[in-house]
C-alpha cells in the first residue's frame, strides 16, 4: 500500500527522532561533492530528554555495543542509489526508549532544486515495537530479518525490521523536481535495506 510522502509519520518511530536530536541543527560540513556538482549535507534540530554525539564512535554504553550504521552499506551501494560518492553523516544518541545510532547520507541537486536523502538507524531489538508496525502506519510485512514491515511511499520507501539483538530502520526520499520512473529508484532502495541486514 502507497501512501503520499508525509515526513510527520516517520517521526513517529523512535529512529526518525534523531533527526531533531543535534541542538540547534547543522550542516554536516564533511559532505563530499560530485564532479556534477551535488553535496552531502545532514542537518538535525532539537529535542528534550536525549543526548547525542555527532562522532562515529557513538556515545558510551549500550549504543557503542550497536553497530555503525555508516558501515552497513558500502559507498558504492550509496552511490549506485544518490549517483553521486556521498559520505555519511553518524549520529548518537541516548533516549527514553534506548540507545540508538544513525546514519545520514544526502545529495542536493542544483538547479533541479531536488534533495534525495537515505537514513539508516539501528537500536536494540525492543525498540522494533515503537518503530515497526506502530508507527508505520499503512505499512505491510516485509521479508526482511526475523521480522519486517514496508512503507511504499509516492517518492520514498520506509523499512523497519528487526534481526536477534538488533533493530533496524531504513528510509529512502526524493524531495523536489523530478520526471522520471520512481520505481527504479525504490527497487534500489530495498536492495540497499537488504544489504545492510545481510551484514547485521
Amino acid at each position: 500500500m502507497r501512501s503520499s510522502f508525509r515526513p510527520s509519520l516517520f517521526a513517529l518511530s523512535l529512529f526518525v527522532s534523531l533527526s531533531a536530536f543535534a541542538c540547534g541543527g547543522s550542516d554536516a560540513g564533511s559532505g563530499s561533492t560530485s564532479s556534477s556538482g551535488a553535496s552531502s549535507s545532514s542537518g538535525g534540530g532539537s529535542s528534550s530528554g536525549a543526548s547525542s554525539s555527532s562522532s562515529s564512535g557513538g556515545s558510551s554504553g549500550a549504543a557503542a555495543a550497536l553497530p555503525d550504521p555508516c558501515t552497513l552499506i558500502s559507498a558504492a551501494e550509496i552511490e549506485s542509489l544518490l549517483g553521486a560518492p556521498i559520505v555519511g553523516e553518524p549520529l548518537s544518541a541516548s533516549t527514553p526508549g534506548g540507545d540508538v545510532r544513525r546514519c545520514t547520507w544526502k545529495r542536493k541537486y542544483s538547479p533541479e532544486l531536488r534533495t534525495d536523502e537515505i537514513a539508516l538507524s539501528v537500536a536494540q531489538a525492543s525498540a522494533y515495537a515503537s518503530t515497526g508496525p506502530s508507527a508505520l502506519v499503512g505499512a505491510s510485512p516485509y521479508a526482511i530479518g526475523d521480522e519486517g514491515q514496508l512503507l511504499d511511499q509516492s517518492r520514498g520507501v520506509q523499512i523497519a525490521w528487526k534481526k536477534g539483538p538488533v533493530s533496524a530502520s531504513f528510509r529512502y526520499s526524493l524531495i523536489g523536481g523530478f520526471t522520471g520512473d520512481f520505481e527504479a529508484l525504490r527497487t534500489r532502495a530495498k536492495e540497499l535495506a537488504g544489504a545492510a541486514n545481510g551484514r547485521l
